[in-house]
């Protein structure tokens, strides 16, 4: 499931104090029995032309580092409160924090990852968002990016009473991944029915118009929207309960818009999307629509790695 085992990276600011605070918050509300705290240190470079000496000095350096890193895990976790029946694991690692933290989560067999980024507007939010954005360009695991916003508020207090959910998906055989973690993570927050927003942004493409016969590209527009309610009709009859009620939705235009306006419409706490990589035209590839919406979106997005983009790199 989802959230059998939930992975987390921070640093020691009082930014990650309040990251902390909403995976204790998501494990006890999901019920996940097990968190791993990750902190990345950088490697002790060890200089040209090494000395027996030197080499004993980045030893004891590294020591240091991971002694201190591990006394300040432990000291963190203890002031923000573990929920109680969760195992909390701490592990100190070397390297970039986007390159090492997934690779040590997939390492552990935790089967979410999460990130919180603080900030919403302006250069600031550009700045320490950009950590987020790393760290799920290179995870292999479902990822939960957090606002954390100006306000202080754990995420986890927003999803508490999850009713409304967007979950966007492209036309793809992967769609039906992206659905059923969304689903999943949703019935395990919300505490009553929710209403799912299954959307597809059915004509991205930017056509030209071709001035002796509009016809064409009607007919064209017509028929992938066509097929697009097809599968998204589909998809609802297969997947609905009666906790999860799925509203197929399909829209046209451009997808970073579309899908930031069928979230301020429906009003969702929680957005749900796919990336995947090369080899057919993707709408939510990771590093466009994907990105926008982790930017711009108020409330938590899951990020869902399709299979080839889990391997692409």
């Amino acid at each position: 499931m989802l959230t059998d085992h939930l992975a987390l990276a921070i640093d020691f600011s009082e930014a990650s104090k309040v990251a902390l605070a909403a995976a204790f918050g998501l494990a006890k509300a999901t019920g996940c029995p097990r968190i791993t705290v990750f902190h990345a240190v950088q490697e002790v470079v060890e200089p040209k032309g090494e000395t027996a000496e030197s080499k004993a000095r980045c030893q004891a350096l590294r020591a240091k580092i991971q002694e201190a890193a591990e006394r300040q895990l432990e000291a963190m976790t203890q002031q923000v409160g573990p929920p109680a029946g969760v195992n909390i694991v701490h592990e100190v690692i070397r390297g970039t924090p986007s390159r090492a933290v997934p690779a040590a989560a997939e390492r552990v067999g935790a089967t979410l990852l999460a990130a919180g980024t603080h900030g919403r507007t302006g250069l600031n939010r550009w700045l320490k968002g950009s950590v987020a954005e790393a760290l799920v360009r290179g995870s292999p695991l479902p990822t939960l990016v957090m606002p954390m916003g100006k306000d202080g508020v754990p995420p986890v207090d927003e999803l508490r009473g999850l009713s409304r959910v967007l979950i966007a998906v492209d036309l793809h055989a992967e769609a039906e991944r992206v659905l059923q973690h969304g689903l999943d993570l949703a019935a395990r927050l919300a505490p009553g029915a929710v209403a799912v927003t299954l959307l597809t942004v059915a004509d991205p493409m930017a056509l030209p118009e071709i001035a002796d016969d509009d016809r064409v590209l009607s007919e064209y527009r017509e028929m992938i929207e066509s097929e697009a309610e097809t599968q998204l009709a589909t998809l609802a009859q297969r997947f609905s309960t009666p906790q999860l009620s799925i509203t197929p939705q399909v829209t046209a235009g451009d997808p970073d818009e579309q899908i930031l306006e069928t979230l301020r419409v429906t009003r969702a706490e929680l957005v749900v999307v796919g990336s995947h990589g090369r080899g057919r035209a993707p709408i939510f590839e990771l590093g466009s629509t994907t990105t926008h919406v982790m930017r711009e979106s108020p409330v938590s997005v899951l990020v869902v790695p399709l299979p080839s983009a889990a391997s692409r790199d």
